[in-house]
Parts: C-alpha cells; structure tokens; sequence
C-alpha cells in the first residue's frame, strides 16, 4: 500500500476513484487531489468524509483547488486513531485537573 497517492484528473473521475482508492492507502496515508474546479469541491470533500477520509488541506487557484485529505484508520468500533488519541489526550488533562482540586 502506498503512503500518498495523486489524482490530478477531473472531479468526475476522482468521484469514480473514490469508491475503490482506500485499499491502495496506508492507514493515516495522503490522497491528493487536483485538477478539482470549484464547483465540484463540495462534491469532492462529501465523498472523501463518506469514505472515512479526513480533510487536511484545500488549496484554490483561480477556479481550480486541490485537496489533501487523510486515511483515517479504523479501531474496533468506527473511531478513527486520530480522534482516538485526541480524545485520551483530553481525558488525560480531565482527569490530571481533577486531581489537582
């Protein structure tokens, strides 16, 4: 599987690739995608959250953009790592604030 992959092609095609590229992605890998013009961008990142990718980056130039969006891998029971370690993070701080009192 590869760490990044890139897609400078249509939206309609990047939609297309969408439904197959998280089996070619490393868990936590890039998909970056151009060639995007602005009024498919909002076509393009609904896709990408449906399919569990996580939106890093938009870049515009003129009419066209160009997204970077990140694989996010699965724990058992649909949370994402990054949302995982976000959430001990918190708890860590909850539970050190409590302490202290």
């Amino acid at each position: 599987k590869a760490d990044i992959v890139v897609a400078n092609i249509m939206a309609d095609i990047i939609l297309i690739l969408l439904e197959d590229v998280r089996e070619f992605i490393k868990d936590d890998g890039l998909f970056i995608s151009s060639g995007i013009i602005q009024e498919k961008r909002a076509a393009v990142e609904a896709r990408l959250l449906e399919k569990n990718f996580s939106i890093v980056e938009v870049e515009t130039k003129g009419e066209w953009c160009a997204i970077t969006a990140q694989k996010k891998s699965e724990l058992q029971g649909g949370i994402s790592w990054t949302d995982f370690l976000q959430t001990d993070v918190l708890m860590t701080e909850h539970i050190s604030r409590i302490q202290m009192k």
